[in-house]
């Protein structure tokens, strides 16, 4: 199937699992208002339903929607994660951590690109470890789902550490994202807990 085929075929999915969760949701919280209703209790209000169901919808798209855009990733092997978590700095490079540690959107992939070049794709609980040039780099987090982007320019000074967070949350078709950068005492303690994955040969 061409690409373009593909793209149809994928927003056909989401939109038909969206309307069996509608569906779904419907059927349980009209049961269930009946049987507050039955019992004495104030039944949950139409405009509430709705919100609900509309909202619930609105996250499994977006995770539907998410998972369709992702790529193959390939984990680093245990030698070289349990170095890159020592987060020890490297000699005339600056050593950028790129990380995400939220279970929120864990199976949504997210592509990470250096100066425009393709890094690979996070997903949640893991990292990249990055050996830069010192200078001037532009940092960008992109949502293949939907095309948005958000960038972060920072500095590498050489034998320096930085850690980025690529932070997501939940929106009505898509998941949001941002790069913030965080304070290496907390990140080093975060990035234990996710996984080392292997970035492209120019940005390693």
């Amino acid at each position: 199937m061409s690409t373009s085929e593909e793209v149809p075929v994928k927003g056909l999915r989401v939109i038909v699992i969206a309307f069996v969760t509608a569906c779904i949701m419907g059927f349980a919280l009209g049961l269930l208002s009946a049987y507050m209703e039955t019992h004495g209790e104030r039944p949950i209000p139409q405009s509430t339903r709705m919100m609900m169901i509309l909202g619930m919808s609105g996250i499994v798209a977006s995770i539907a929607g998410a998972r369709g855009a992702n790529r193959r990733v390939a984990r680093a092997a245990a030698t070289e994660e349990a170095e890159a978590k020592r987060c020890a700095p490297a000699a005339g490079r600056a050593t950028v951590y790129v990380f995400r540690d939220a279970f929120l959107g864990k199976a949504a992939g997210l592509d990470v690109l250096l100066d425009g070049a393709p890094i690979g794709q996070t997903r949640g609980k893991t990292f990249y470890r990055l050996h830069l040039a010192p200078g001037e780099h532009l940092l960008t987090s992109r949502n293949p789902q939907d095309g948005s982007q958000h960038e972060h320019r920072l500095r590498a000074d050489a034998g320096s550490l930085l850690f980025l967070e690529q932070r997501v949350s939940f929106g009505m078709t898509a998941l949001r994202h941002e790069i913030v950068p965080i304070e290496q005492t907390s990140a080093t303690s975060r990035i234990q807990r996710c996984r080392l994955l292997v970035s492209a040969p120019s940005a390693s």
